[in-house]
């Protein structure tokens, strides 16, 4: 496992986030859940895409695509699991992580000053941070370019600080 800081830019200021203690990580948690269950729904969407694509010409299976997409599009509607959502909820992982930092930066202070060309090193600043604290895999080559602003799922074998695994 990595032990450097995770450097993300906000607001044109570099902040570094170490690997996250329990007390980091107890904070972090709600987020993290959260974006595990915002991936599964976007990942559904992204099925859903490609089983439209795969419906070709054929009319019954276009219909039949077309309203699992529309299932799925709006699952993520309800759940409040867009682009947004998933970036707040990133954001809320880099905050805690930081909660040891003297003062600890506020979820507002980062959001106010977060730049619209910043966003995709906060979701990835997220995911090699959730890396370095254990708490996720490694993802099989191609994957992470694939879905590299979506959040990761969270592997269950090493879901925990405390499962046994080697990377």
């Amino acid at each position: 496992m990595i032990e450097d800081p995770i450097a993300v830019t906000i607001g044109g200021e570099e902040y570094l986030c170490p690997p996250m203690s329990f007390y980091c990580l107890e904070r972090a948690w709600p987020h993290i859940q959260r974006l595990g269950r915002m991936s599964m729904l976007n990942q559904a969407v992204q099925q859903a895409q490609l089983r439209l694509i795969a419906a070709g010409d054929d009319p019954v299976a276009l219909v039949a695509a077309q309203q699992v997409l529309d299932a799925a599009t709006a699952a993520v509607e309800s759940a409040g699991a867009d682009f947004i959502s998933q970036t707040h909820a990133a954001l809320d992982v880099i905050v805690a992580s930081l909660a040891l930092t003297k003062p600890p930066p506020t979820h507002d202070f980062l959001a106010q000053r977060l730049r619209p060309s910043e966003f995709a090193g906060i979701h990835q600043a997220c995911t090699l941070l959730m890396d370095t604290s254990g708490l996720i895999g490694r993802s099989p080559p191609g994957e992470s370019e694939a879905t590299s602003l979506t959040p990761p799922l969270l592997n269950g074998t090493v879901s925990s600080p405390n499962s046994l695994h080697t990377a």
